[in-house]
């Protein structure tokens, strides 16, 4: 790719001073056609980079997380699992009584 020499700047600062002559129009589309590639490269770049560096702090993370040590159990209360089951089997004899006998529901078209 060519690069921009110092003499095209020149050529564009002109251009801009007489946009409506052909010839300057097309020094500022090439101008401003090169500015949006390179704009559309730094920004995927810049993506890629955001990217990457998210990436490895949640690798990071994830090491970190399995380098610890886990914490110190809690052991097993057996109240409480039986507390915890009592209000299943109460919810469950619930659902079953509702199923049983429905709710009778007027019929909103009379």
């Amino acid at each position: 790719m060519n690069t921009i020499p110092l003499g095209s700047i020149k050529r564009i600062i002109i251009a801009l001073k007489d946009p409506s002559e052909p010839r300057n129009m097309r020094a500022i589309a090439v101008a401003s056609w090169r500015f949006l590639v390179v704009l559309a490269v730094l920004f995927v770049g810049a993506s890629l980079f955001y990217g990457f560096a998210k990436f490895q702090s949640t690798l990071k993370a994830l090491e970190d997380a399995r380098a610890t040590p886990p914490a110190t159990q809690v052991k097993f209360n057996r109240g409480a699992f039986d507390a915890i089951v009592a209000a299943f089997n109460d919810r469950q004899l619930e659902y079953q009584v509702i199923v049983a006998t429905p709710q009778a529901i007027a019929d909103p078209s009379k």
